[in-house]
């Protein structure tokens, strides 16, 4: 490299370090600074939304009575022993017996104790009224152990009451945008619904969204194992905590975004008498 060359070059390397407003690599010298979804400041989690308003989702509220109140100690009521040979009957009438008891005023019945060990079952355990748990001695492998042992392969414990469900006529959400983590609704005029009262929130399962999906197909030109049409709707269970005009406020957000394009969304009025609660199965 002659002496001309040279003198250019470290003339221009000068001008890109003094220079403030030099893009090297096309990166900016002083890039500005981006938060993430979800940043730690101040001993407390902050989320950021994006330009539609959607971040990432509270989930808080998963739990025990939306998370507010410790999961109980229910008494035990009935303990079943180990014993050789297949304990499905044995433990069924336990919980039959626990299930016949009048509940408390917290809607609790009682436990049934399995204690520690290998309980087989050649069937189904099932529980149908509130305010009963089926509890083990541990979840380790010196804990209580259920193990399948029959011919089919149904469910081992079976949780379920009456299938009563209702809903009334659907109503279309007219937010043209519902972005995720909303606890806001807007509906076309007011309606009757007030303070309490319980929702089925619906997001449809459209063709434009399994086309935007790209799930219209799954490869080998074999259309029948694509998505259909309402095969994969989302739906959420909401109680109402305000109603301001046509505004509803719910309970805890939505974890999933409603778009018109898509198809938007629906509320309608739940009502399901025969749904059990205070159920519960632990320590297994």
């Amino acid at each position: 490299m002659n002496d001309t060359r040279r003198k250019a070059l470290y003339l221009l390397c000068s001008l890109i370090a003094y220079c403030p407003c030099t893009t090297v690599l096309g990166q900016s010298a002083k890039a500005p600074k981006v938060q993430p979804p979800v940043y730690l400041e101040g001993g407390q989690l902050n989320y950021v939304a994006d330009e539609r308003g959607n971040r990432v989702p509270d989930f808080s509220w998963c739990g025990y009575k939306a998370s507010d109140q410790p999961v109980p100690d229910v008494p035990v009521r009935v303990v079943v022993p180990v014993t050789e040979g297949d304990a499905t009957q044995r433990i069924q009438a336990a919980i039959d017996y626990v299930s016949s008891l009048p509940p408390g005023k917290d809607g609790i019945r009682g436990a049934v104790l399995l204690e520690k060990g290998r309980y087989t079952l050649n069937g189904r355990l099932t529980i149908t009224a509130s305010g009963v748990v089926l509890r083990g001695s541990g979840a380790g492998s010196n804990g209580t152990s259920l193990v399948a042992a029959g011919a089919d392969r149904q469910a081992l414990v079976r949780i379920a009451g009456k299938d009563d469900r209702k809903t009334n006529k659907d109503i279309t959400i007219t937010d043209a945008y519902v972005p995720v983590n909303a606890l806001t609704l807007h509906l076309p005029e007011k309606q009757d619904l007030k303070t309490g009262d319980h929702l089925l929130i619906r997001r449809p399962c459209t063709q434009a969204w399994i086309k935007q999906l790209g799930t219209e197909t799954f490869g080998g030109g074999i259309s029948a194992l694509g998505w259909k049409p309402g095969q994969r709707e989302i739906t959420w269970e909401r109680t109402i905590t305000a109603v301001n005009g046509t505004a509803i406020t719910l309970d805890a957000p939505l974890t999933t975004a409603l778009d018109t394009a898509y198809g938007g969304g629906t509320v309608a009025l739940l009502q399901w008498p025969g749904r059990i609660e205070q159920v519960g199965v632990e320590n297994l």
